[in-house]
């Protein structure tokens, strides 16, 4: 698994406008407010692996190093277990944890190998005492759908001695924005929930994303709660599940981004190796989680021009009175996969400076930033210092005489996110007369 890089909170603004870049800042949990179960308002981690799938066989072995990865970096934990523990507070044997999956579409499903990541470390809190039959794992299905939980790898011998259900027993009364629903009795009874949606769009208007919000429709009955707002967010923001929601962990293994929620999974040109974008995403944020796995959708689809669609009903989201989380990128802490560059060297030629690299893997680009203070954070406006940017490994600045000493740093940019910035090398004179 690749060095983690992370993109700061003011990162994301300058990509939405014109994919450039933005400051990176060292992240700590003083940073965030934390708001009812979401312990890391604004926090988000992005792990991808070329190695996760090939075809549509998944490794499990791969993806259990990813979720590891991730739980690590977001909580800053040494360990996965530790990581999990520090998510769930007054933890003991007696507590219940459920786990939402996302089956409708047996040909892109939740994961089981990514899920099997999260019980099998589960299990092993309190020192390897947690029961597993304190775990469920559930979906509702509507009827005419032809998928199951086994189907879809949830069989007893995945997750030997965890509750496994294809059913969302509701039997819990709760008032979402308009009507009165009834919550499934998994959620009700339990103490943590774990949200594990997948990336897809929706094909119908007024929905457009089955990502984490969407996933509760498979939480109630009747499963009429199609509509965002006030429904999908009210159900979000009440006690029984935004107290409860511990984790937004999206399925992105496989993934679609256009006629969705059904139908096979989709060849991604954002993800040339494997056309598939082989990821996930964590956050205890569902807000967080949300923009950014519709921000990924649109940049795929934007490709391809087709209709990008606004996320207003995330963003009222974060808002009164529903207050679920961070919707604005500007505030975002994110951490991904994709290495810093490296062995960055500056040297004098007769045209400027030529700044290079090391190639990065899965790189699409790298983004050239110099000031004349050493200690300089990259600017994401690309107003006073972006140079340039190159799909190569080096970049000559035609314009370095304008600053003596000059300072360079360099970051990889892949999909719609950053690396963390190479280290930084300097040059102090520019004989550009010789």
């Amino acid at each position: 698994m690749p060095s983690l890089g992370h993109v700061s909170r003011r990162d994301f603004m300058r990509q939405m406008a014109l994919a450039a870049t933005s400051t990176v800042l060292p992240w700590s949990p003083s940073h965030a407010t934390s708001r009812s179960g979401n312990i890391l308002p604004g926090r988000i981690g992005i792990i991808e692996d070329l190695n996760a799938s090939t075809g549509s066989t998944v490794n499990l072995n791969v993806v259990t190093q990813m979720v590891d990865t991730g739980l690590i970096e977001l909580t800053g934990n040494s360990d996965p277990v530790t990581a999990w523990e520090s998510l769930f507070p007054e933890l003991d044997a007696t507590k219940r944890i459920t786990i939402k999956v996302n089956i409708l579409n047996d040909l892109v499903p939740t994961r089981w190998e990514m899920v099997k990541g999260i019980t099998d470390r589960l299990v092993q809190m309190l020192g390897g005492t947690f029961p597993p039959g304190n775990i469920t794992i559930f979906d509702k299905v509507p009827s005419g759908f032809p998928s199951t939980m086994a189907g879809c790898g949830f069989t007893a011998g995945h997750f030997p001695g965890i509750v496994i259900s294809g059913e969302s027993n509701p039997d819990t009364e709760v008032w979402v924005g308009d009507t009165t629903l009834l919550l499934s009795s998994h959620i009700a009874t339990c103490d943590y929930f774990i949200n594990c949606p997948v990336l897809k769009d929706h094909h119908q208007a007024g929905k457009r994303w089955t990502l984490g919000f969407k996933n509760h429709i498979g939480s109630v009955s009747p499963m009429t709660c199609h509509s965002y707002e006030p429904r999908l967010l009210s159900l979000s923001a009440s006690p029984h599940l935004q107290n409860k929601t511990k984790l937004i962990i999206t399925s992105a293994i496989h993934a679609i981004f256009t006629n969705g929620p059904e139908g096979p999974a989709q060849g991604w040109s954002l993800f040339p190796e494997e056309s598939t974008p082989n990821l996930i995403m964590l956050s205890t944020d569902p807000v967080s989680s949300e923009h950014w796995g519709i921000h990924l959708i649109n940049q795929q689809r934007a490709i391809h021009n087709i209709t990008i669609y606004q996320d207003t009903y995330c963003q009222h989201a974060a808002e009164p009175p529903y207050n679920l989380g961070v919707y604005d990128f500007a505030a975002h802490d994110v951490f991904t996969s994709l290495p810093s560059p490296q062995n960055l060297s500056a040297s004098h030629t007769g045209l400027g400076t030529m700044v290079s690299w090391s190639p990065v893997a899965g790189a699409s680009k790298y983004i050239v930033f110099r000031s004349g203070d050493p200690y300089f954070a990259p600017d994401p406006w690309g107003g006073t210092n972006v140079i340039g940017e190159t799909t190569g490994t080096s970049y000559l600045d035609a314009d370095s005489a304008t600053e003596s000493p000059g300072y360079y740093i360099v970051r990889a940019f892949r999909a719609c996110w950053y690396s963390a910035d190479s280290a930084r090398v300097a040059v102090f004179s520019f004989p550009l007369d010789q």
